[in-house]
């Protein structure tokens, strides 16, 4: 087994069996809705901000709203196509779908515009296991 693989699993591994210290963290990100208030509002003062999509965008995921999620991500992707972590949350919300090969498809797309980017890349190496 090559040492990078070997790397990864054991990140992998070591990240997937933490578990939160209080249970209601594991619950929904915006149990409370002053976040999603305050975004919501953001979105409305400034809608051609990309950050403001990408929050409420992991607000609904972790909601488990994944439609809501997926419309705001591809709001973000028409302000700019070239943003590498639009690509990956996009690619994470199709992998927990489900639906590896639009996850492939939109990892390997951040992984065009950041080489680097060292989320794509474990979800990639997670993947090709």
């Amino acid at each position: 087994m090559k040492p990078v693989f070997f790397f990864l699993i054991v990140i992998i591994g070591l990240f997937g069996c933490v578990e939160p210290a209080d249970p209601s963290e594991s619950e929904g990100l915006s149990q409370n809705i002053l976040p999603m208030d305050s975004i919501n509002q953001l979105i409305l003062d400034e809608p051609g901000k990309i950050n403001h999509y990408l929050t409420r965008a992991h607000l609904f995921q972790g909601d488990k709203d994944f439609v809501s999620a997926m419309d705001d991500l591809n709001r973000a992707l028409l302000l700019d196509s070239t943003f590498a972590e639009t690509h990956h949350q996009l690619g994470s919300l199709h992998y927990i779908s489900k639906n590896v090969d639009l996850a492939l498809t939109s990892f390997d797309k951040c992984l065009e515009y950041n080489p680097d980017h060292i989320g794509c890349l474990l979800k990639r190496a997670e993947i090709d296991l």
